[in-house]
């Protein structure tokens, strides 16, 4: 669960100064803040890479799937945080590459969350009514992981995290980078849920 920052917190002055001072050709697609501790979570964009990041003065209990952790006590002041933050940037491999399944597999959630749902099950498996191949079983999973997605404490259901809706809603800007497959043509969004599965049959 996440909130956004409020317009008179540090988080704020920490989210304008972040974005204000990414490097050049970074898209923020998403910042919140968790909602049981002072953390500012970013996700930023480059040519169909996405990157996690996490600013915070505490260590990082739970760490997730390719989270870049920035712990601010390390830093005395904005311009050794920004140069940090660039520094790890500018490796790619820090990122995700974005592929079209990561797309199917959040409108699979998005659709079929309106519907029956999806619900984790021992922290480790999903339980739906319609039958998930092991494939988009594995990326929701792993999405999961990088907090794309959330699961509702009440019940379990698997639902879209503020990032995960945050993609979504850019798929048209990241689609652009891949403007030579045909694949991307086609925003998963517009599919059934039956379609979604297939893609991953």
């Amino acid at each position: 669960m996440s909130q956004q920052p409020s317009v008179t917190s540090w988080q704020t002055t920490v989210q304008r100064q972040v974005e204000n001072g990414l490097p050049k050709g970074f898209t923020l697609l998403a910042a919140h803040q968790s909602k049981g501790s002072e953390s500012l979570y970013f996700t930023v964009l480059k040519e169909g890479v996405v990157f996690d990041l996490r600013l915070s003065y505490h260590p990082n209990a739970h760490p997730v799937n390719g989270l870049i952790d920035f712990d601010l006590r390390a830093f005395p002041g904005k311009k050794s945080l920004l140069k940090a933050i660039a520094g790890a940037l500018s490796n790619r491999a820090n990122g995700h590459q974005l592929s079209y399944h990561d797309f199917v597999a959040l409108a699979f959630v998005e659709k079929v969350s309106q519907a029956s749902g999806i619900y984790l099950v021992a922290q480790e498996h999903l339980l739906c009514a319609l039958s998930i191949p092991p494939l988009l079983e594995a990326t929701l999973l792993d999405q999961w992981a990088r907090k794309w997605l959330l699961v509702r404490f009440r019940d379990g259901q698997l639902l879209l995290s503020h990032t995960g809706m945050a993609l979504l809603e850019a798929y048209w800007e990241i689609a652009d980078v891949f403007i030579d497959e045909p694949i991307w043509d086609d925003n998963p969004r517009i599919e059934s849920p039956a379609e979604l599965i297939h893609h991953f049959s």
